[in-house]
This record gives structure tokens, C-alpha cells and sequence, in this order.
């Protein structure tokens, strides 16, 4: 078999493909673009999806609030009525007295802005990721 040579430009850059795998390069330059587009598309994702430093917080609380005034975005919150009495959050649904709930903002990088909750009368304990 004779010695086979192609080059394919990448990112401006020649790369040159010898042997049986160059019998299986014949790309034209829109498909060389596309290629290209879909490698630029990776590199996003890669950082896109670079792992992320995260903050866990707590909160003992026997009074209301809202949560982004302690840290503004959150990924993640819990809250967890440990008093005797019902609590409410989200401003009006009823947390009873044990009762514990909890919240993910779903995809990466999702964040909730407010998180509001009364334990008055009672005792919430609060953790959230920031």
C-alpha cells in the first residue's frame, strides 16, 4: 500500500495525516468550519462545567427573613422546623413543627435569588450552598 498524505487545516494550522488514516480524511473546508465550531462548542462546555468552589451556610433562626440577604444567589436550600410550633415559607406555606424541606435549583449553575421564611414562635434551622 502506498504511503497516503492529507492536511487538514485546523484553527489555521496545518495537521498532516499520513498513513491508512489519511485514506479516511477528505474533508472540504465547510466541513473543516464545522469541525472547527464543534471544537470551540467542547471548549465552552469544558469551562462551562468546570467544578466550582461552593459554600455550605447555616442558620438558626426563631424570627422571618429571607435568605438572599445573607448570600445575594444560592444553589441549594433546607430548611428544618425543629420548634414546636408551625413556621411558614415562601410567604405562606405552612412548615409543621418537625417537618423538613428541602430545594435544588436544578441544572448547573442554577441559582434562587429569595427564599423568605417566618419561625415566629417556633425554630427553623436553614442551610443553603452559596
Amino acid at each position: 500500500m502506498a504511503l497516503r498524505e492529507v492536511t487538514v487545516i485546523y484553527k489555521g494550522t496545518p495537521l498532516k495525516i499520513t498513513g491508512e488514516q489519511a485514506a479516511l480524511v477528505s474533508l472540504t473546508n465547510a466541513q473543516q468550519e464545522v469541525i472547527a465550531g464543534i471544537a470551540a462548542d467542547i471548549a465552552q462546555i469544558e469551562v462551562n462545567t468546570t467544578s466550582a468552589l461552593r459554600t455550605p451556610n447555616a442558620i438558626r433562626t426563631s424570627g422571618s427573613g429571607n435568605v438572599n440577604t445573607v448570600r445575594p444567589t444560592f444553589y441549594s436550600v433546607s430548611v428544618a422546623n425543629v420548634g414546636t410550633a408551625d413556621g411558614t415559607i415562601l410567604g405562606g406555606t405552612v412548615l409543621k413543627s418537625g417537618e423538613i424541606i428541602n430545594f435544588d435549583s436544578g441544572s448547573l449553575n442554577n441559582t434562587f435569588n429569595s427564599f423568605a421564611y417566618d419561625a415566629t414562635g417556633t425554630e427553623f434551622i436553614i442551610t443553603f450552598i452559596s
